[in-house]
């Protein structure tokens, strides 16, 4: 079982410790290749201190972000009921339409879990 350090933004690292995101959304690049099914994810945000320990559940593949979310329930990511349109245009903050296209894309599903304690 593996450890994996995740920086996310103040607004996600605070719907994860809420309980309003339960799936993260990243590139399928190596670093994300060596996720696996339950594994920790220690995700800290960018800015302050903290942190929220995860256990991995489901890792859903896809070739690019509007295909997951036009899977994945809005009401596991951050982003809610937004169009899935608008979805992907929030992903283009953080990666760029030929890192999609070159790695694919991953939602890692998690359950919040006592740090320590996977």
């Amino acid at each position: 079982m593996g450890t994996h350090i995740m920086h996310l933004a103040r607004e996600p690292y605070e719907a994860v410790l809420e309980g309003r995101k339960r799936v993260e959304v990243r590139l399928y690049d190596e670093k994300r290749k060596r996720v696996r099914l339950g594994d920790m994810v220690i995700f800290r945000p960018l800015e302050g201190d903290g942190e929220v320990c995860v256990r991995v559940t489901g890792l859903l593949r896809f070739r690019s972000f509007k295909e997951l979310f036009e899977v994945v329930s809005g009401q596991v990511l951050i982003s809610g009921e937004l169009p899935v349109d608008e979805k992907v245009r929030r992903m283009r903050k953080y990666y760029t339409v030929e890192e999609e296209e070159r790695h694919g894309v991953l939602g890692i599903a998690f359950e919040v879990v006592e740090c320590g304690k996977v």
